[in-house]
């Protein structure tokens, strides 16, 4: 059983935080918060993991409460992956301050109702990591790095080969497609 209407096309679910999957700390530290340039080579294995599973991307950054950001990443999404990964993106996911992006992301696949197959969430930030676990997400998570003590930052090609593998496989609980546990879903 999918998440969503009963037959609806399905397709798998990228959820993108930015900064530390995007960007790297070299990145951060040397350019204008506005216009913060996105690291080639993640943005080259995001699009991979984009062209192989059809995903549809949900911005699940702060990028996406900031509109000059938010166009910032679409354009530059476009410059460095093309069209076809810009046009990937579906939008972002609602902002709920104090409860973390893990329930960010269970409310958005609550109030689409859209069928998808299977879904990865990319982030790199420790204390979104346990909301995604309290969540009950954690099954999706690929966590990437960002800092200095880091040998390989951001959406590595590992990173890109571990969310190939779990939306490839459905990353299903019930080994079928993934359904929204019942006690994850918000009341609102």
């Amino acid at each position: 059983m999918s998440l969503g209407q009963p037959g609806a096309a399905t397709w798998p679910l990228v959820f993108l935080d930015v900064d530390g999957v995007l960007t790297t700390s070299e990145e951060l530290l040397t350019a204008a918060a506005s216009h913060v340039p996105l690291r080639a080579s993640c943005v080259r294995n995001l699009a991979t993991v984009i062209e192989r599973t059809g995903a549809k991307i949900v911005v699940s950054s702060t990028w996406r409460n900031d509109g000059q950001l938010y166009e910032h990443l679409l354009n530059s999404l476009e410059m460095l992956g093309g069209h076809q990964l810009r046009s990937a993106v579906l939008g972002g996911t609602p902002s709920l301050p104090g409860l973390g992006r893990g329930f960010e992301i269970a409310l958005w696949l609550e109030e689409q109702k859209r069928a998808m197959s299977s879904l990865v969430i990319f982030e790199d930030s420790v204390s979104h990591h346990r909301s995604i676990e309290a969540a009950g997400l954690a099954g999706f998570l690929v966590k990437t790095q960002l800092g200095v003590c880091c040998l390989q930052e951001g959406l590595t090609e590992d990173a890109a080969q571990m969310a190939l593998q779990l939306l490839e496989s459905s990353n299903s609980l019930d080994g079928g497609e993934r359904q929204m546990p019942q006690d994850l879903m918000l009341v609102h």
